[in-house]
């Protein structure tokens, strides 16, 4: 059996179809100042545990690093959490 022989223009998607299109009718809100923010980190649990864990060493000389793609929460994650440890310790933590 012989196989077709793929070309560049075989694999070419329409630019239309490269983007999701969601119908603003559909949706519950008329504008997004109508929607509650998020209080929650969708899918950063690890993230969360192993900030908390660093959050708790009571040893000098730790830090902690965070990483990930633009837009992930990071900051916000890691201000929540700071503002948890300090609330907890009675204390400031620089950040």
């Amino acid at each position: 059996m012989e196989g077709k022989i793929m070309k560049r223009e075989d694999l070419k998607v329409p630019a239309e179809k490269l983007r999701y299109v969601v119908d603003p009718q559909s949706l519950d809100f008329k504008d997004t100042t109508e929607v509650q923010p998020l209080r929650k980190f969708v899918g950063q649990k690890r993230a969360k545990d192993a900030l908390r864990f660093a959050l708790e060493m009571q040893a000098p000389g730790y830090d902690a690093f965070v990483s990930g793609p633009p837009h992930s929460g990071r900051k916000s994650l890691v201000h929540q959490q700071l503002e948890r440890a300090a609330k907890k310790k009675k204390e400031t933590i620089w950040i």
